[in-house]
């Protein structure tokens, strides 16, 4: 019976570290490179609307060098279970070409992939194929009509009370294409710095 009993515990044993593994991955596979830095303009407003409304789910939706997931991840938030990173990593740059690579990288150097999981699908695929529910969704576009885009295809994947946030308010383009997405879907825009959120009426 003892020896029945050894046998289960080092079966489960071996599954445990199995699914710790394959959840560690692609980070635990990849070459390191150099660290290199991030700067999140006005990262205490961001950290400050994770706090406040209790958010869980992080959603940075057009990661880029993941400044924002990286952020988020090393803040310690006591809420925070998981920041799904999602870009498609892909640009006609050439000295871009590696950032995917430099993205996991760094994750491991700061030591926060148990808390980061990237995906590596465009917002408009991911948006489409992904059934994830987020208390607090960043959409990093720069550029207008994306942005628009990007609002309407990521409403659906918010949380009950849940914040949709972005920068680069005072961008006049930004601006316009965040109050026209908000007024269409009946949401409430609120500006702290150079920081915009939507939340629902």
């Amino acid at each position: 019976m003892q020896k029945f009993l050894s046998k289960i515990i080092l079966t489960v044993l071996s599954m445990s570290a199995a699914i710790l593994t394959a959840e560690s991955e692609p980070y635990s596979s990849v070459h390191k490179i150099p660290w290199t830095p991030y700067y999140v303009q006005d990262g205490y407003v961001i950290s400050n609307l994770i706090t406040t409304n209790s958010a869980a789910i992080i959603l940075d939706i057009g990661s880029k060098e993941g400044s924002v997931s990286r952020f988020i991840a090393q803040q310690n938030l006591s809420n925070v279970v998981k920041i799904y990173s999602i870009d498609s990593w892909l640009s006609s740059d050439p000295s871009l070409k590696n950032q995917y690579h430099e993205f996991l990288s760094n994750v491991e150097y700061e030591q926060t992939s148990d808390s980061i999981i990237s995906i590596r699908m465009s917002s408009k695929e991911a948006a489409y194929a992904l059934n994830l529910v987020g208390d607090f969704i960043f959409l990093g576009s720069n550029v207008d009509k994306l942005l628009y885009e990007d609002v309407y295809q990521w409403i659906v994947h918010l949380s009950d009370n849940g914040i949709i946030a972005g920068l680069n308010w005072y961008d006049n383009s930004i601006k316009s294409a965040v109050s026209k997405a908000a007024s269409e879907l009946n949401l409430n825009v609120v500006v702290n710095d150079d920081v915009w959120y939507l939340v629902r009426n």
